[in-house]
């Protein structure tokens, strides 16, 4: 049988959504406070990526239909396969920690595994 804080551990993964909550009402477990944390910042960083590539591309797009309506056209579908290749990506990932998690692993990702870990220690 599975201890509570393994079965806490599981619903971090699961419950992207409620991460915050995780986060905030789990004193005593720090592998569950490191899961909730680096899910936390990795979302916001897709969040920016994600409209930074959209400022980008929709300057990008604005300013080559000016020159040819062919081009904005091709770069309006680059940014589709970018769009289509980054979900893929962040789908990956996003298995690759709920299986760590699943396995009770404090698996760290780049950059982000190390903010998590400072802001997840306990006070």
């Amino acid at each position: 049988m599975a201890s509570s804080h393994t079965k806490a551990e599981q619903l971090v993964g699961i419950c992207r959504r409620n991460r915050s909550i995780f986060f905030l009402i789990e004193k005593s477990s720090r592998l569950v406070r490191f899961h909730a944390m680096q899910s936390i910042l990795l979302n916001v960083v897709l969040v920016v990526v994600w409209i930074v590539i959209m400022i980008v591309v929709s300057i990008l797009v604005l300013i080559l239909g000016q020159v040819s309506s062919a081009l904005a056209g091709i770069v309006s579908l680059l940014s589709v396969l970018l769009y289509l290749v980054g979900g893929l990506v962040t789908l990956l990932v996003w298995v690759l920690c709920l299986v760590k998690a699943f396995q009770g692993q404090m698996y760290k990702l780049p950059v982000i595994g190390e903010y998590a870990e400072k802001f997840s220690a306990p006070k």
